[in-house]
């Protein structure tokens, strides 16, 4: 009779007893899948990692002790392809959005369904077994930290080099690497492999010295190393990051997450040093393929905003990035298309979550806003849900069924 396969063990860790009673309690009828073991905080999971095998562990982020920051760290440094799932009891729609970009967990809300928690389980045992687990990339970390608005300093040290990147109730202030600061160092720093993390409480003050939102600085980050390696035939790690001037288009595509693929390093493709010319061109293939579709998504929003213009009584337009409130490309006059956008993503937040709140489904057509002398209307892209035209018409020069019309099939022809 062959040997029964040894049973997966999970970690989960809550500093709620009662919580931890029920969980393992409701997750009996699925021990033929996977075993459990519990502990209180960061520090007992620890201690539970350190001495035994686990497949698996399930951690909420507020505990005493040690919280669930301070165990994703350890866990990155110590164990980073052991799969993890994150509990949270504030999750909005918008991080909901943003989570789906993290590929190196699972997040859920609390109270917690049971059965998607175990659901979630089996598929991140069989994943992990499989070798599909990378472990928490840094850029995934930092993200998780925005989104829980976490105030803390993170000492980040790769291959030698060490940085500190500092938050604010989840906003990135500052950072310092080397003889840098502000934007430039953060850029450095959180473009690092095989990072190693270690989270300390923050000084009572750090002066605020970085202005871009963290998500933007990503972008930007990956895009200069990206452009580095296609500067560079063969590039030694350390030249990834040298500053190098690029000639910017009106629009800044980069912005849209479809750059860098599910798996992908968060820089997307790089040209890796290899002494073999097959691997030198398929790489520069890759940076080329990349070079030519960042071009051509330019193009195309250039045209889409050109087109938007030319609708009568057109002012001015832009596309906006629903995630960041930034304008990936604007044209026209009247407006600080700037400020708009920004505004403008919280209109569309709201609207979002009232539907949510009112339980409805529908797609958002439009969002319109009569003023005396203008119409300003918002069209979310039905191909991208996380971006939107927003236009602006001069009420007594336009038509505004017309203009809807327009919008509606300059919408199903743009191709980002």
């Amino acid at each position: 009779m062959p040997a029964k396969e040894l049973t997966k063990t999970v970690l989960i860790v809550d500093d709620e007893k009662l919580f931890l009673a029920s969980l393992s309690e409701g997750l009996k009828d699925f021990a033929g899948d996977f075993s459990l073991v519990t502990a209180a905080n960061g520090r007992k999971a620890l201690e539970e990692l350190r001495q035994r095998e686990i497949h698996l562990v399930v951690t909420d982020l507020k505990m005493p002790v040690m919280d669930g920051f301070q165990l994703l760290t350890h866990m990155m440094n110590e164990f980073p392809d052991i799969p993890i799932i994150v509990m949270t009891a504030f999750l909005t729609p918008d991080i909901e959005r943003k989570v789906r970009e993290l590929d190196a967990f699972e997040l859920l809300e609390k109270p917690i369904d049971l059965q998607m928690l175990a659901t979630k389980i089996r598929d991140g045992i069989q994943h992990s077994s499989e070798g599909h687990v990378k472990g928490i990339m840094l850029f995934s970390f930092l993200q998780l930290i925005e989104l829980e608005q976490k105030t803390c300093s993170l000492k980040v040290v790769s291959t030698g080099k060490k940085g500190t990147l500092y938050f604010s109730k989840g906003v990135l202030i500052d950072a310092v690497y080397a003889e840098q600061t502000g934007e430039a160092a953060a850029k450095e720093i959180v473009c690092w492999e095989d990072a190693e993390i270690e989270i300390v409480n923050s000084p009572k003050k750090i002066r605020k010295r970085i202005e871009k939102p963290l998500q933007n600085l990503l972008m930007d980050a990956a895009k200069e190393k990206d452009e580095a390696s296609l500067n560079g035939d063969m590039l030694d790690a350390s030249d990834w990051f040298d500053e190098k001037p690029v000639d910017k288009p009106t629009t800044d595509p980069i912005q849209a997450p479809s750059v860098s693929g599910k798996g992908s390093s968060p820089a997307g493709a790089s040209v890796a040093a290899s002494s073999t010319a097959g691997v030198r061109n398929s790489a520069g293939e890759i940076q080329q393929t990349i070079k030519e579709h960042t071009i051509t998504m330019a193009n195309n929003i250039e045209q889409s905003l050109s087109d938007l213009l030319a609708i009568d009584g057109a002012m001015c337009c832009a596309l906006v990035d629903s995630d960041s409130g930034m304008a990936l490309g604007t044209a026209g006059t009247g407006v600080n298309l700037d400020v708009a956008a920004a505004g403008n993503t919280e209109v569309v937040r709201s609207k979002q979550k009232v539907m949510g709140s009112l339980g409805l489904k529908d797609k958002i057509e439009d969002i319109l806003i009569s003023l005396g002398t203008q119409y300003h209307l918002i069209r979310p892209l039905a191909t991208h849900s996380n971006l939107f035209f927003y236009l602006v018409l001069n009420r007594s020069k336009s038509n505004l069924a017309m203009a809807r019309v327009k919008l509606t099939e300059i919408e199903t022809q743009v191709q980002l």
